[in-house]
């Protein structure tokens, strides 16, 4: 029988030119606040940006984040 994963795929979405960064694999206990903001390198940018982190099981959605990117209020 296998085993339950243990951590989920989060992904990221770059503040600055709105593409996607690199996901990154978290713990499923450890939940991040609503619009988490962490500094990443930003394949399209080439500069560590600030990227907003959207988990699967979290309440902001990438709807969300094209509402608030096309709003401009991540600057």
């Amino acid at each position: 029988m296998a085993r339950e994963s243990a951590s989920e795929v989060h992904r990221f979405y770059c503040t600055k030119c709105g593409g996607a960064g690199i996901p990154i694999m978290r713990p499923k206990d450890r939940k991040r606040p609503k619009r988490h903001l962490k500094k990443l390198y930003c394949t399209i940018c080439r500069e560590d940006t600030n990227h907003i982190e959207l988990s699967p099981t979290g309440t902001y959605t990438y709807e969300d984040f094209l509402n608030d990117f096309k709003k401009e209020r991540f600057k």
